[in-house]
C-alpha cells in the first residue's frame, strides 16, 4: 500500500512540475481559458500531493 501511495507521489510531483514547466515556457502563448484550466489542475495536483503526504495510507 505505501508503494503504490509513493508511485503516485512521484507522478503527481512530475505532473506539477510538467504543467508549471510548460506554462512558464508557453504561458504567454497559451488562450486565457486553457490557461485557467492548467492553472486550475496545477492547484488540484498540488492538493491532493498534500493529503496524499500527510494521510499516505
Amino acid at each position: 500500500m505505501m508503494r503504490e501511495t509513493q508511485e503516485r507521489i512521484n507522478k503527481i510531483e512530475l505532473t506539477i512540475n510538467l504543467l508549471e514547466d510548460h506554462l512558464h515556457k508557453y504561458g504567454h502563448l497559451i488562450q486565457p481559458r486553457p490557461f485557467r484550466f492548467i492553472k486550475s489542475q496545477i492547484k488540484y495536483y498540488k492538493r491532493e500531493l498534500q493529503i496524499r503526504r500527510d494521510y499516505p495510507i
